[in-house]
């Protein structure tokens, strides 16, 4: 195999299950009504994204929103069979 064979067809999707809250005490005794657990974030590796770094403005995307992306990396519309699931980031 040669090094250039995944060359502009990798994606990278990473993300958390749930935010860990707002302060240092937090990240160790978290639980459903920290304020801030329910913050997580998304990090997004494609050749279909133009877009770098941090995404500030613009709408908050959802982890609901992560079936359909992967999805659409692989060239299956996953809304067409769960229309009321989150759309593809892009």
């Amino acid at each position: 195999m040669n090094k250039f064979e995944y060359r502009g067809r990798t994606h990278l999707l990473i993300t958390a299950d749930h935010g860990r809250g707002r302060t240092a005490q937090d990240w160790r005794d978290h639980n459903s009504k920290t304020d801030g657990s329910q913050d997580t974030w998304i990090a997004l590796v494609s050749p279909r994204m133009d877009r770098r770094g941090e995404w500030g403005e613009g709408s908050a995307l959802s982890t609901s929103q992560i079936a359909a992306t992967l999805a659409d990396w692989m060239g299956i519309d996953w809304n067409s069979d769960h229309p009321n699931a989150g759309h593809v980031i892009r």
